[in-house]
C-alpha cells in the first residue's frame, strides 16, 4: 500500500485542533508540520503517477507508429526493390523519431516529477523551520 499522506494530514489536523483548544502553539505547529508532510507525500505520489502515465502513453504511441511503419513496409510491392527500400528507410526513420519522442516525454515527465518533489521538500523544510521557531518561542 502506498502512503499518500492521508494519515499525516489527519494526524496533523488533530494536533492542530488540540493545540487550538489548549492554546499550545507548539502542538499547533506540530499539527501544521504533519499536514505539510502529508500534502508533500500526496503531491509526490501524484507526480509519480503522472510521470508513469505519460511514459506508458508514449510507449503506446511508439508501438502504434512502429506497427504502422512495419505494415507499410510489408505491403510494399515485391517487384519494386526501390519502393521497398524507400519504405524500409521510412520505417526506420519513423521508429527512430518515435523512440526520440518517447524518450523526450519520459525525460520531461521525470523532470516535472522531480520539480514537484523538490518544491514539496522546500515547503516541508520551511514548515520544519517554522515549527522549530514556534517551539523555541513557547
Amino acid at each position: 500500500m502506498t502512503d499518500n499522506g492521508t494519515v499525516d494530514k489527519v494526524k496533523g489536523k488533530a494536533k492542530e485542533v488540540a493545540g487550538n483548544v489548549t492554546g499550545d502553539n507548539g502542538k499547533k505547529a506540530e499539527g501544521f508540520f504533519d499536514q505539510v508532510v502529508g500534502k508533500t507525500k500526496e503531491i509526490a505520489g501524484k507526480a509519480g503517477d503522472v510521470a508513469k502515465d505519460v511514459a506508458d502513453k508514449a510507449g503506446d504511441v511508439f508501438e502504434d507508429v512502429k506497427d504502422k511503419a512495419e505494415d507499410l513496409f510489408d505491403k510494399a510491392p515485391d517487384n519494386s526493390k526501390e519502393a521497398k527500400d524507400q519504405a524500409e528507410d521510412a520505417k526506420d526513420t519513423v521508429i527512430d523519431k518515435a523512440k526520440d519522442v518517447k524518450d523526450a516525454v519520459v525525460d520531461q515527465a521525470n523532470d516535472a516529477k522531480d520539480a514537484v518533489v523538490d518544491k514539496a521538500n522546500d515547503v516541508k523544510d520551511a514548515a520544519e523551520e517554522k515549527a522549530d521557531e514556534v517551539k523555541d518561542n513557547k
